[in-house]
């Protein structure tokens, strides 16, 4: 009889945190390829990005310089909304872009590849 590439699943009691490095989940069953019950709070910082706080500066060509310091995991809108407390505008009225890129409200500053010190144009609408 050939061998089977069926996996026998698992029960697991919700308590358990599974560690593994092929899981294949339906529900909360869980095969058991390579198992390892650990405790809940073990691994509790594993799963944290490690964020650094970043300074931007933005340049509003009309004489204003802004400095906010956010961290690198804020989003554009985010960014916007620190912009607008320091400058006293709405934020749904300030754009952000760097050359003619404008910058979307939902996209981080490190997908966006902003680093500590980096100058972006600050426009209003």
């Amino acid at each position: 009889m050939p061998m089977s590439l069926f996996v026998p699943l698992v029960y697991l009691p919700p308590w358990i945190y599974v560690r593994c490095t092929r899981v294949v989940k339906l529900g909360n069953r869980v095969s058991n390829s390579l198992i390892r019950s650990i405790h809940p709070g073990e691994f509790a910082g594993e799963n944290r990005r490690s964020t650094k706080m970043i300074e931007v500066v933005l340049n509003d060509r009309l004489g204003k310089k802004v400095r906010v310091k956010c961290n690198d995991d804020d989003t554009i809108g985010d960014l916007k909304k620190l912009v607008a407390a320091q400058t006293g505008t709405r934020a749904d009225k300030i754009r952000i872009q760097k050359w003619y890129n404008i910058y979307k409200d939902h996209i981080t500053l490190k997908d966006y590849e902003i680093h500590d010190g980096m100058g972006l144009e600050l426009y209003y609408n």
